[in-house]
Protein backbone atom coordinates (compact mmCIF):
# COMPACT_ATOMS: atom_id res chain seq x y z
CA UNK A 1 0.00 0.00 0.00
CA UNK A 2 1.55 3.27 -0.98
CA UNK A 3 2.71 5.20 2.03
CA UNK A 4 4.44 8.55 2.34
CA UNK A 5 6.55 9.75 5.87
CA UNK A 6 5.79 12.68 7.86
CA UNK A 7 9.66 14.35 6.35
CA UNK A 8 7.46 13.84 2.85
CA UNK A 9 4.22 15.74 3.95
CA UNK A 10 6.40 18.31 5.65
CA UNK A 11 8.55 18.94 2.51
CA UNK A 12 5.15 18.78 0.53
CA UNK A 13 3.44 22.03 2.88
CA UNK A 14 6.79 23.74 3.49
CA UNK A 15 7.59 24.05 -0.68
CA UNK A 16 4.08 24.76 -0.97
CA UNK A 17 4.94 27.58 1.56
CA UNK A 18 8.22 29.18 0.40
CA UNK A 19 6.73 29.06 -2.77
CA UNK A 20 3.92 31.45 -1.31
CA UNK A 21 6.78 33.27 -0.09
CA UNK A 22 7.37 35.24 -3.75
CA UNK A 23 11.46 35.31 -3.66
CA UNK A 24 11.40 35.87 0.28
CA UNK A 25 13.61 33.38 1.94
CA UNK A 26 11.83 31.21 4.76
CA UNK A 27 13.45 30.10 7.98
CA UNK A 28 13.05 26.51 9.05
CA UNK A 29 11.55 28.11 12.39
CA UNK A 30 8.79 29.83 10.42
CA UNK A 31 8.06 26.74 8.60
CA UNK A 32 7.55 24.47 11.84
CA UNK A 33 5.68 27.00 13.47
CA UNK A 34 2.90 27.55 10.72
CA UNK A 35 2.36 23.67 10.68
CA UNK A 36 2.96 23.01 13.98
CA UNK A 37 6.13 20.50 13.39
CA UNK A 38 9.54 20.20 15.06
CA UNK A 39 11.95 22.83 13.74
CA UNK A 40 14.66 20.14 13.99
CA UNK A 41 12.42 17.94 11.69
CA UNK A 42 12.03 20.64 8.66
CA UNK A 43 15.59 21.44 9.14
CA UNK A 44 16.44 18.04 8.12
CA UNK A 45 14.07 17.74 5.62
CA UNK A 46 14.90 21.22 3.90
CA UNK A 47 18.36 19.58 3.98
CA UNK A 48 17.33 16.66 1.60
CA UNK A 49 15.34 19.08 0.12
CA UNK A 50 18.47 21.06 -1.27
CA UNK A 51 20.53 17.98 -1.89
CA UNK A 52 17.72 16.89 -4.42
CA UNK A 53 17.72 20.64 -5.63
CA UNK A 54 14.22 21.25 -5.02
CA UNK A 55 15.07 24.24 -2.25
CA UNK A 56 17.92 26.44 -1.88
CA UNK A 57 19.04 28.26 1.30
CA UNK A 58 20.10 31.36 1.90
CA UNK A 59 22.32 32.34 4.72
CA UNK A 60 22.27 35.22 6.99
CA UNK A 61 19.98 37.18 9.72
CA UNK A 62 17.61 37.24 6.85
CA UNK A 63 18.31 33.90 5.19
CA UNK A 64 16.00 30.69 4.69
CA UNK A 65 14.84 28.65 2.18
CA UNK A 66 14.11 29.64 -1.97
CA UNK A 67 12.78 27.22 -4.35
CA UNK A 68 15.29 25.95 -6.42
CA UNK A 69 13.23 27.25 -9.79
CA UNK A 70 9.46 28.62 -9.86
CA UNK A 71 6.64 26.88 -7.98
CA UNK A 72 5.31 25.91 -11.73
CA UNK A 73 7.79 24.15 -12.50
CA UNK A 74 7.78 21.96 -8.89
CA UNK A 75 6.10 18.92 -8.64
CA UNK A 76 4.69 17.58 -5.43
CA UNK A 77 6.19 14.46 -6.27
CA UNK A 78 9.62 15.64 -6.75
CA UNK A 79 9.60 16.87 -3.05
CA UNK A 80 8.07 13.48 -1.86
CA UNK A 81 10.57 11.73 -3.89
CA UNK A 82 13.08 14.09 -1.97
CA UNK A 83 12.69 12.85 1.04
CA UNK A 84 10.81 9.00 0.46
CA UNK A 85 12.54 8.68 -2.62
CA UNK A 86 10.67 6.65 -5.25
CA UNK A 87 7.18 5.83 -4.61
CA UNK A 88 6.97 1.84 -4.91
CA UNK A 89 3.88 -0.11 -6.69
CA UNK A 90 1.30 -1.13 -4.96
CA UNK A 91 1.63 -4.85 -3.89
CA UNK A 92 -0.56 -7.18 -2.57
CA UNK A 93 -1.75 -6.30 1.31
CA UNK A 94 -1.13 -9.81 2.03
CA UNK A 95 2.25 -9.85 0.67
CA UNK A 96 1.31 -12.71 -1.67
CA UNK A 97 3.75 -12.81 -5.05
CA UNK A 98 0.18 -14.02 -6.88
CA UNK A 99 -3.53 -13.74 -5.88
CA UNK A 100 -5.59 -17.11 -4.92
CA UNK A 101 -8.63 -15.95 -6.91
CA UNK A 102 -8.98 -14.71 -10.65
CA UNK A 103 -8.55 -10.82 -9.69
CA UNK A 104 -8.07 -9.27 -5.92
CA UNK A 105 -10.70 -6.45 -5.30
CA UNK A 106 -8.66 -4.93 -2.70
CA UNK A 107 -5.51 -5.29 -5.01
CA UNK A 108 -7.17 -3.22 -7.66
CA UNK A 109 -8.58 -0.74 -5.20
CA UNK A 110 -4.94 -0.10 -4.26
CA UNK A 111 -3.41 0.09 -7.29
CA UNK A 112 -6.55 2.51 -8.50
CA UNK A 113 -5.78 4.65 -5.40
CA UNK A 114 -2.33 4.71 -6.00
CA UNK A 115 -3.05 5.85 -9.48
CA UNK A 116 -4.87 8.70 -8.61
CA UNK A 117 -2.46 9.32 -5.43
CA UNK A 118 -0.09 10.12 -8.34
CA UNK A 119 -2.04 12.36 -10.09
CA UNK A 120 -2.37 14.99 -7.33
CA UNK A 121 1.46 14.86 -6.19
CA UNK A 122 1.77 15.33 -10.30
CA UNK A 123 0.57 18.84 -9.61
CA UNK A 124 2.87 21.70 -9.05
CA UNK A 125 3.43 23.96 -5.99
CA UNK A 126 1.58 26.37 -7.57
CA UNK A 127 -1.19 24.52 -8.63
CA UNK A 128 -1.31 23.25 -4.99
CA UNK A 129 -1.00 26.45 -3.65
CA UNK A 130 -4.31 28.15 -5.44
CA UNK A 131 -5.98 24.72 -4.35
CA UNK A 132 -5.66 25.67 -0.77
CA UNK A 133 -6.47 29.24 -1.03
CA UNK A 134 -9.86 27.93 -2.77
CA UNK A 135 -8.98 28.29 -6.31
CA UNK A 136 -9.69 25.06 -8.94
CA UNK A 137 -6.44 23.86 -10.48
CA UNK A 138 -7.03 24.13 -14.60
CA UNK A 139 -7.43 21.09 -16.15
CA UNK A 140 -4.68 19.15 -17.47
CA UNK A 141 -4.98 18.06 -21.13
Amino acid sequence: MLQISRGAVIAMHGCVLIGEAAGRPVPAGEIASVFGVSAAHVSKVMQRLCRAGVVRSARGPDGGFLLAAPPERITLLKAVSAVDGKIAPAKCLLGRHSCLRRRCMIGDFASRFEAEFKKVLSRTLAEAAAYSHGKKPAPRA
